[in-house]
């Protein structure tokens, strides 16, 4: 089941047109299934360019939820050991501004908590 749920996710997260809901749901899906994901190589292999791809850039939409969601991502996928690491600058760089500066109160909480786990687990 996994490949086809997978599948079904990056469709939708590539569709610049899909509603923003439903790409909510394919990033809590893709973030639920981050502990098995990250266990794949196959599939571990290529999350940093579905990092970069679709959850970089949503970490600036105008809608507060899918920032969170963004993060949210984020903190998922933390424990993966980025290879790039102007990869992982960027996530850092993207995070601290939602952090920094974003009005919404659920934004921030979500950037802080990815932000202090990719940050330390990138330590480690």
């Amino acid at each position: 089941v996994l490949p086809q749920m997978m599948e079904f996710c990056h469709q939708i997260l590539r569709d610049p047109s899909a509603d923003p809901r439903r790409k909510d749901g394919a990033l809590h899906c893709i973030g639920a299934l981050a502990e098995l994901l990250l266990k794949k190589r196959g599939y571990k292999e290529q999350m940093e360019l579905m990092l970069q791809n679709y959850v970089f850039p949503l970490l600036n939409s105008p809608m507060g939820y899918l920032r969170a969601r963004s993060c949210w991502v984020l903190h998922s996928f933390s424990p993966l050991r980025f290879q790039d690491e102007l990869l992982l600058r960027n996530a850092v760089e993207l995070v601290k501004q939602d952090l920094i500066e974003d009005k919404e109160m659920p934004v921030k909480v979500e950037a802080a908590i990815a932000l202090q786990t990719l940050v330390s687990n990138q330590e480690q």
